[in-house]
C-alpha cells in the first residue's frame, strides 16, 4: 500500500472517530444565554399572543430544537403576572420558521411548581 493511500485511510478513520459537533434533528438543547434579547423577545411575543391578559416579566429558562421542518422550536419557561404583584409561571413552545420572521405559538400553559432552573445555574 502506498504511503498516500495509507495517509488517506488514516485521515478517513480519524474523521469517522471524531465526535461530531452537529446538532441532531429532534434533539433538545439548552439555550446558553436565557437573558439574550432574542430569547426575551420570544417570551414577550408568546405572552402577547397567549390570549390572556398577562404582563410579561421574563424568560427564566429556555431550550431549542431543530425540528427538521425548516424551523426551530423554542421551549420557554416564562414568568408573567396576571394580577398586579402576583407572578405566575407559564410554559410556552414557539415555532420560528427558518429564513423568515414568522412565529407560531404552539402551546402556552400554566406551569406546575417552580420554573425549571436556568441552564447556567
Amino acid at each position: 500500500m502506498s504511503s498516500r493511500c495509507l495517509l488517506l485511510l488514516l485521515v478517513a478513520v480519524a474523521a469517522a472517530a471524531a465526535p461530531s459537533a452537529a446538532k441532531y434533528v429532534g434533539a433538545w438543547y439548552p439555550v446558553p444565554d436565557v437573558n439574550a434579547p432574542f430569547i426575551q423577545g420570544l417570551g414577550r411575543w408568546a405572552v402577547k399572543h397567549a390570549g390572556i391578559a398577562l404582563s410579561f416579566e421574563k424568560v427564566v429558562a429556555a431550550g431549542y430544537q431543530n425540528n427538521g421542518d425548516g424551523g426551530t422550536n423554542y421551549d420557554l419557561a416564562i414568568v408573567a403576572s396576571l394580577r398586579l404583584g402576583v407572578d405566575e409561571k407559564y410554559l410556552a413552545v414557539v415555532f420560528e420558521h427558518d429564513g423568515t420572521a414568522a412565529l407560531q405559538l404552539l402551546s402556552f400553559d400554566a406551569a406546575r411548581g417552580p420554573p425549571p432552573p436556568s441552564p447556567r445555574s
